[in-house]
């Protein structure tokens, strides 16, 4: 019965921590922003916070230093 009590918050946690990975930005910037706006004010305004910033998009185009490479004037 003790192993109830590891295993069950083990895999809610596993499955939430899945399913922030994998939803859509947009989603996750949403989801965020409530969850921030709820925690306010209270003992998980931080927690609230870290969400927000862990809900950025991370990589992409923008990252990449290959978009910022000029080209080469051809003469």
């Amino acid at each position: 019965m003790w192993q109830w009590l590891v295993v069950a918050p083990l895999v809610a946690v596993s499955a939430a921590y899945a399913a922030w990975r994998l939803m859509p930005v947009t989603t996750r910037m949403r989801v965020a922003h409530r969850l921030a706006q709820v925690t306010a004010g209270g003992p998980l305004q931080r927690w609230g916070g870290a969400l927000k910033r862990a809900a950025q998009p991370a990589g992409g185009c923008e990252s990449c230093p290959a978009t910022r490479i000029a080209p080469k004037d051809r003469r």
